[in-house]
């Protein structure tokens, strides 16, 4: 076979031809050699590549790392699902709230997101310089907050432009009742997020809107809705129009509820109407 003949092999000085080295083999032993150096570079090339910093650039096949990424993004989801049910089952409260009926467990341990009370993991206990400073933070912070309730209670606008035909009540309604033209706009006191937006036979169309600082207002017996849940609206954007919508309602107006952390406030308090 041609493969199997013995060829002699060998370099020359070109300037006097003088043999620097030869050696003789058939060409299939001189093909077999240069596959086995074929082989053998790659596999060099290969384990340098994969222990140096260029193997991220060819990928891995390290189990471990995989698993790692996956677990951190099984409990990413798990806490987002966590959130949106949390704050579902906070928007459902803050509806049976305004629409007066029960609901299972206070507002205040609804909110989504809460900050973690870290005082357990503490080892060492506090000084007395260290309890005073807590103390005058505490004091700062419900200053500031008492200070931003007042500043929202003068910045309440006022939802509808009409007459007073039902004062607030505390034994008989939540709110007050403001008549107006049918199909007149119904406007937001204070920015906020729309928490629900429906109907019901006795309270017709009804918008909730919830604000910050523990406010949150209702408008009821509308004759359509202008906004829905979940939209962010501005104070004095429009939510609702008049109508008389509603069991036993038969003049065109409004029922304006306002709350404040959770209690029902007279909104003549707040706001001029």
């Amino acid at each position: 076979m041609v493969l199997r003949e013995r060829v002699k092999y060998s370099a020359s000085d070109p300037k006097n031809f003088e043999v620097r080295w030869s050696f003789i083999a058939s060409r299939l032993q001189v093909i077999s050699l240069l596959a086995i150096a074929t082989l053998v570079s790659g596999i060099l090339m290969t384990l340098v590549i994969v222990s140096s910093p260029l193997a991220g650039y060819f990928g891995t096949d390290d189990v471990s790392i995989e698993r790692g990424r996956l677990e951190r993004q099984d409990k990413e989801i798990t806490r987002l699902n966590k959130l949106v049910a949390a704050q579902e089952k906070y928007a459902r409260s803050i509806q049976s709230l305004i629409l007066g009926k029960e609901i299972d467990e206070p507002i205040d341990t609804l909110v989504p997101e809460v900050a973690k009370d870290y005082s357990s993991e503490l080892t060492t206990e506090s000084t007395a310089e260290e309890l005073a400073l807590a103390k005058k933070v505490k004091d700062d912070l419900r200053t500031g907050k008492k200070r931003r309730i007042e500043g929202l209670q003068r910045s309440l606008a006022t939802p509808l432009k009409g007459k007073v035909i039902s004062a607030f009540d505390p034994l008989k309604r939540d709110g007050v009742e403001i008549g107006a033209k049918k199909d007149s706009p119904v406007v937001s006191c204070l920015a906020g997020t729309v928490v629900y937006a429906g109907f019901s036979a006795n309270e017709g169309f009804v918008i909730v809107v919830q604000h910050a600082d523990g406010f949150v207002s209702s408008y009821k017996h509308a004759k359509a809705l202008l906004k829905k849940q979940g939209e962010k609206v501005q104070v004095n954007d429009p939510v609702a129009l008049v109508g008389n919508y509603g069991k036993n309602h038969l003049v065109p107006h409004i029922r304006f509820d306002l709350w404040l952390n959770q209690s029902s406030v007279n909104p003549s308090d707040y706001i001029s109407l």
